[in-house]
Order: structure tokens, then sequence, then C-alpha cells
């Protein structure tokens, strides 16, 4: 077997383990920062109403998460694929921490067209639903895209319009 490793026990040769693979959307974490930023010099500005520092606070807690999110970005190891978890229609501004799925538990992906956002993916697990999937570059998409079925042969990958 090429792809494989001998196995310390007993000399036989198992499967050898996916590459780790790490994608970030540089583009947002500027965004995520920037809004991190603007948020923070609002709780130190805005002195009269305590309110308005209120607001400030929150806003600084919602882009700091943000920002950690999209640093930490898509992460597709042998067992699992972790990803931001964005909701609704303008989904790069609700994001709400990350969500882990089994990479055998991936039924299909579903590649978008390009968008202002960037290269968009859709991630259906077997679980139901659906989870969209944002990259910057076609390599970063490709990446991801040979990572899973690396790990996972059965996963079919469609193109949408």
């Amino acid at each position: 077997m090429p792809n494989s490793v001998p196995n310390p026990q007993d000399g036989a040769s198992r499967p050898a383990a996916a590459s780790s693979v790490s994608i970030r959307h540089g583009a947002l974490c500027v965004f995520w920062g920037g809004v991190l930023l603007a948020s923070v010099a609002a709780v130190f500005v805005a002195a009269a109403p305590k309110e308005a520092r209120l607001i400030g606070l929150l806003a600084a807690i919602y882009s700091g998460q943000g920002l950690i999110v999209e640093i930490m970005g898509l992460q597709v190891g042998g067992d699992n694929i972790v990803v931001p978890r964005r909701w609704g229609l303008f989904s790069p501004l609700f994001i709400v921490w990350r969500r882990r799925f089994a990479t055998l538990g991936v039924k299909s992906i579903l590649a978008k067209p390009k968008s202002i956002w960037g290269e968009r993916v859709l991630l259906e697990p077997l679980s139901g639903g659906r989870q969209l999937l944002l990259f910057s570059t076609r390599e970063q998409k490709l990446a991801f895209f040979k990572a899973v079925t690396d790990s996972n042969h059965f996963v079919s990958i469609y193109r949408t319009d």
C-alpha cells in the first residue's frame, strides 16, 4: 500500500492519517479587526450616555469573537472539520463561534458561484442542514476539497449556480 505507515504493534501497515489543513479568510479578519477597533474607540470616546458605552462594549465583545473565529479559520483534520458558524443572508456578519463536523459525516459539498464575500461552499452533513463556508481564493477552496476527499472518499462535490 503506497500511502501507509507501519503499525508498530504487529508490523502491518495501516492507512496514513490525512494531513491537517487550516484556512483563513484574510479580508474578513481585517474587517472584524476594524470593527473591534471602532467599537473599543466608541467605548472610550462616548463619555456622556452610559447606554452608548454599553452598546460599544457589546459591539466590541461580538466583534472580538468574530475576529478570533476568523483568525482560527476553517480547520480540516483527520476526523473533524471545524468551521466558523455563520447564519442568515448576510452570514459573514452573523457569526457565532464555531461548529464541528465529523469528516465521515459529510454528505456532500456544493460549490457556489463567487460572491462579494469570496469563494462560497455549502457543506451538507448527514445530520441535515447546510453550513456556508467562505474562502478568499480559489486555491483555498481547492485545498479544502482535497483535504475533505482525502479523509472521506465517499463525499460528493457538486457545482451549483
